[in-house]
């Protein structure tokens, strides 16, 4: 199975807005820094779960146990506040796709227009998408 949660981005900074998408509710996800539990986060399947800011930073391993098998994923929070945006590179529509994706300079933007939301991904800016 797919891990059944995903954060975005997995790449920020200590001003940026997370957002946890998850397959099924009352997910619990632990998040540890420096083999040390940081907090303990709830997420549901209706909606994405927003944290709006990490103020420590450092590379996160956030754990979950879904149906007796346990999965994670790495989140690195930078040293830094990220100011201003970033100049807009291309975007990509289809016809029979319910997302669509904008191609900044510095990161990508996924919306998905069935739950109005944005998806953030830093550091990945393809030339196209096929």
């Amino acid at each position: 199975m797919d891990r059944p949660f995903k954060i975005f981005p997995s790449i920020g900074y200590k001003n940026s807005q997370f957002q946890i998408i998850s397959k099924v509710d009352n997910l619990e996800l632990i998040f540890i820094l420096n083999d040390k539990i940081e907090k303990v986060v709830i997420a549901n399947s209706d909606f994405p779960t927003i944290l709006n800011k990490i103020d420590t930073p450092g590379s996160y391993q956030i754990t979950c146990v879904f149906e007796g098998e346990a999965y994670e994923q790495i989140l690195e929070v930078k040293d830094a506040i990220r100011l201003g945006t970033s100049e807009f590179k291309s975007a990509f529509v289809f016809d029979d796709c319910d997302f669509s994706v904008l191609l900044m300079n510095d990161r990508m933007l996924i919306y998905d227009e069935i739950n109005n939301t944005v998806l953030t991904e830093n550091y990945i800016s393809p030339t196209n998408i096929i």
